[in-house]
């Protein structure tokens, strides 16, 4: 739903003035980014991609950039790739509506290759400001790229897919680097596909916890780790590898 439709549904909304707010600065991010000339990546583009979902969601993903199908369509995650998140959403009682997905990079890289420093660096400015309309309390990072450079952190995503990380920008959000999909889809993989929509799920719930990650260490993490649900036992031990 594009942003602006929002604002007609929300009448009878409490907290409504916040909530126009928050349509309102992702309005401005939208147009301060306007037909974006910055850095290279313009110049072969067919459409910005510059997000989409519910701006007043708990949960954000963030992407490295667009791909081909997205640069298409000028929207983020409509390839092979989105399919399998659509996939992962559902079994999680998720839609599209219910979050927000966004990249790092508004246009596409040509050939699909990871975007470089300097063209992440100028989209930045972008990226924070949605990251600060929509205020989420929870971001997956779509693949490594975007792990990496929202903690400031060498991440080894195999490993640490469904860890907590945290950001040096943005110290009161949880991140949670998942596994891309376009890397389960090379792999052709259940067991990877299963972790997918278990991150997706853990992440979720993550969000839903009302906590900062500073709260959540020191109020939930001893009881947490004392758990006996089956649901929490590969968390226990990705937490205990975090702290160490």
């Amino acid at each position: 739903m594009p942003i602006y439709e929002y604002k007609r549904i929300m009448d009878n909304d409490p907290i409504k003035s916040q909530r126009i707010k928050t349509i309102d600065d992702l309005l401005k991010v939208r147009k301060d980014l306007g037909d974006c000339r910055r850095c290279q990546l313009s110049q072969e583009r067919t459409n910005i991609v510059f997000g989409e979902g519910n701006p007043f969601s708990e949960l954000m993903f963030v992407g490295e950039g667009p791909g081909q199908r997205e640069d298409e369509l000028g929207r983020p995650f409509v390839g092979r790739s989105g399919e399998l998140l659509d996939a992962g959403l559902k079994h999680n009682e998720l839609t599209r509506e219910d979050v927000y997905i966004t990249n790092i990079v508004k246009c596409r890289p040509p050939d699909n290759r990871n975007p470089a420093f300097r063209e992440m660096g100028t989209c930045t400015p972008f990226l924070y400001d949605q990251i600060r309309a929509i205020q989420p309390k929870c971001i997956i990072t779509l693949g490594k790229v975007p792990a990496e450079y929202l903690t400031g952190q060498k991440i080894s995503i195999t490993k640490e897919s469904g860890t907590i990380k945290k950001s040096p920008v943005f110290p009161d959000i949880f991140i949670i680097p998942i596994l891309h999909p376009a890397y389960i889809l090379r792999n052709h993989s259940n067991t990877l596909r299963n972790q997918f929509f278990h991150d997706i799920g853990w992440a979720s719930d993550v969000a839903s916890f009302g906590l900062t990650p500073a709260e959540f260490e020191e109020a939930v993490y001893e009881d947490w780790m004392t758990a006996n649900d089956e649901y929490y036992e590969r968390q226990r031990r990705l937490w205990r590898q975090h702290r160490s």
